[in-house]
């Protein structure tokens, strides 16, 4: 073994004996400015690099969580008990991400899902609103999904489960026990209403001037409204930014 290091060394050796006169020359002949730029250049790129966050490794979770969920009981509606979700999302990871779906389902484990489409930037959060008809009582969960640019997998789910007050009627996330894991698949939404459901209902809208002047406020307040599937909205409030 000692006599393959020598060996190596004696190489180096004969290496730098023969390329010191030609990096000599060399040296000599560049002017200085050019060598300014050059080094310029490398510690420029070194910078880039050292400043530019890194992707997302195989199997890291981005850091994404929720603060607080839960979901008041407001009634009941043809397909189970309609909650409203209140819920806040924050983003702690190095770039922006994009929010796709909410899932929820309730005791008797049938996920509803309305769509939400908006971009989070980088350390911000923001506020959820949502009704959502699904079935009370017994252990429920919260699913949010992701989209990550930087991340292998084609999107993220945060789960957080839900547990059942039954005093207050409500739902209740347990924040200490949610997860994200890599999906391959969205839930899918389910079928819009009829026309003439859709039809009756943009009537019934329009002429109401407490529903027009509530949207209107809504929209100045910094507020984003995203069509569920049921025809209801979510909002998507962005608190002060910090």
């Amino acid at each position: 073994m000692q006599r393959v290091f020598e060996m190596m060394l004696d190489a180096l050796v004969s290496t730098w004996e023969a390329a010191a006169p030609w990096l000599t020359q060399l040296a000599r002949e560049v002017p200085s400015w050019a060598w300014a730029s050059l080094a310029t250049l490398l510690a420029l790129w070194i910078a880039l690099r050292l400043l530019r966050p890194t992707k997302v490794a195989n199997g890291a979770a981005p850091e994404v969580l929720l603060t607080r969920a839960e979901l008041e009981s407001v009634g009941s509606s043809g397909n189970g008990f309609a909650f409203e979700l209140v819920a806040a999302f924050s983003n702690l990871h190095h770039e922006p991400v994009q929010l796709l779906r909410i899932a929820a389902a309730g005791g008797d484990r049938r996920a509803v899902v309305v769509d939400a489409p908006v971009i989070v930037a980088p350390r911000r959060a923001v506020e959820i609103e949502a009704e959502l008809a699904i079935g009370g009582g017994g252990n429920g969960r919260l699913d949010l999904y992701l989209y990550v640019p930087a991340s292998p997998s084609r999107a993220w789910r945060l789960r957080a489960p839900l547990s059942w007050d039954a005093f207050q009627h409500r739902f209740v996330a347990e924040l200490l026990d949610q997860r994200v894991r890599p999906v391959r698949r969205l839930p899918a939404l389910p079928a819009p209403p009829p026309p003439t459901q859709t039809r009756s209902s943009d009537a019934a809208a329009g002429s109401s001037d407490l529903g027009t002047n509530a949207a209107a406020s809504g929209a100045s307040d910094g507020e984003s409204p995203v069509a569920a599937a049921d025809g209801r909205r979510s909002r998507i409030r962005f608190p002060d930014r910090f």
